[in-house]
Formats: structure tokens, C-alpha cells, sequence
């Protein structure tokens, strides 16, 4: 996983703030997804929930030093933006398995697939 990734702070959650290098998809935990353009900033707060800011937004968000948390508060947050992190892997994963399910079950019903 690497080191811990600045966190900010927007009223009472935390986040970490990573811009889009290129137009995505930001996957919630409830199945939907939306679109992040290039230059918006993805929030990822301890839990792992993402949502989409615009640059102007990020003047809401107050940087959070590390070195101001307790080490406990410290490991506590690192391991939550880890679990973050592996929830997106997560996510991304049962986004294509279930992308390639409708694929092949369309290809199915309109008589398209062959096993060969």
C-alpha cells in the first residue's frame, strides 16, 4: 500500500482527495456509479464512500497534518484509507464480473453466443 496520503478534513469526516487523471467511473458501495471528470477531485472518506468535488470545492477542506493526529489516531486512519483502497478493488472487480454477466447474457437471450 505505500504512505498515508494527506487527509482533509470537511466538518466532522475525513478524506483523502486524489484528482482524476482522466475521465472514470466512481463506483458506491450501493452498486451505482458516476462519472469524475478529468481535473475533479475523488473523495474517499474512512470508510471507503467516495463522492466527486470540483477544485473551487476543495476550498472547503482544511489539510490535516499527520503529525497532529496520536499515533494510534495515525495508524487508525492510514489502515482506514487502506481498507479504502481495497474496497475500490473490490468494487472495480464486481463492476466488470458483472458487466461481463450481462454481456453474456444478453448474447444468450438474442441467440449470439457459440461455444466453441
Amino acid at each position: 500500500m505505500g504512505a498515508a496520503k494527506q487527509l482533509y478534513v470537511k466538518r466532522s469526516h475525513f478524506v483523502t482527495l486524489d484528482e482524476a487523471k482522466e475521465n472514470t467511473q466512481v463506483h458506491m458501495k450501493n452498486g451505482g456509479s458516476y462519472n469524475a471528470l478529468k481535473g475533479e477531485l475523488i473523495a474517499t472518506n474512512l470508510e471507503g464512500d467516495q463522492m466527486v468535488i470540483t477544485q473551487k470545492q476543495k476550498e472547503d477542506y482544511i489539510p490535516v497534518p499527520m503529525s497532529e493526529l496520536s499515533d494510534l489516531k495515525a495508524k487508525m486512519a492510514k489502515g482506514y484509507m487502506e481498507m479504502g483502497d481495497i474496497n475500490l478493488e473490490i468494487s472495480e472487480a464486481f463492476h466488470h464480473a458483472e458487466n461481463e454477466a450481462e454481456t453474456t447474457t444478453n448474447s444468450l437471450v438474442n441467440g449470439e453466443y457459440k461455444e466453441y
